[in-house]
């Protein structure tokens, strides 16, 4: 099936056009419809994926309940399902669909103080609904992404040309090790974002109005929220 065929057989769609995206580890598509705008989301199939996937919607849905327009919605294939395997281009992928979130990214703006703060209270409203969601995939989740399993990293020092690099590198997860690992048990865990970066953060009128790409989600120290925000 061509895209625009797939579309209509699979979400029942009046397809007028597809665009391709970049994407990270994924294929995105940008999908102009006769009753609006989509992103169509597709993976190289995996069983830890395929759970992960369904994590992020679960995820998603519960923040739905407070606020439809800041976060991604996940949409009804015509038999109810949110994630299903199909072939495209001839490839067995992941496939699922989420309403567009309108908006100017955060790379593309002027930084002003007002844009700041906003994004500092947008993040800090998404953790505080996230405090009271929980999800046992997300929860098992150990990724070389997630700042509380930074050591993981260790594994590609050596892909690191320069030796000045690798040291910069082993110096910090050494720091890791010393500064934070003895207090990681006292510090607060939940499942966060991740990954409040500038091209995944959308703004409106100044202020921050949405949030997209919520790949990186881990049950992890609630200060890497903040971290990661302010080292982008």
């Amino acid at each position: 099936l061509r895209m625009n065929e797939l579309l209509q057989a699979e979400f029942g769609l009046q397809v007028i056009e597809v665009k391709r995206l970049n994407g990270y580890e994924n294929v995105n598509y940008l999908v102009n419809s006769t009753t609006g705008q989509y992103i169509f989301k597709t993976y190289h199939p995996t069983d830890a994926l395929y759970d992960m996937v369904m994590a992020e919607n679960e995820t998603l849905l519960f923040l739905q309940k407070s606020d439809s327009k800041k976060y991604p919605k996940p949409i009804q294939f015509i038999d109810g399902s949110l994630v299903k395997i199909l072939s495209v281009d001839g490839i067995d992928q992941i496939c699922r669909m989420l309403t567009f979130i309108d908006g100017e990214s955060l790379g593309d703006l002027q930084h002003t103080k007002k844009l700041m703060e906003s994004l500092g209270l947008f993040i800090a409203e998404i953790d505080l609904k996230l405090q009271h969601f929980s999800n046992p995939t997300i929860a098992a989740r150990q990724w070389e992404w997630d700042l509380q399993y930074t050591t993981l990293n260790e594994n590609y020092i050596h892909d690191i040309p320069h030796a000045q690099d690798r040291n910069t590198v082993l110096y910090f997860i050494q720091q890791f090790k010393e500064n934070v690992l003895p207090v990681a048990h006292t510090l607060r865990k939940q499942i966060i974002h991740g990954d409040a970066n500038d091209w995944n953060v959308l703004a409106k009128n100044g202020e921050v109005s949405g949030i997209i790409d919520f790949g990186d989600l881990a049950h992890t120290f609630l200060i890497s929220e903040l971290a990661i925000a302010i080292t982008y």
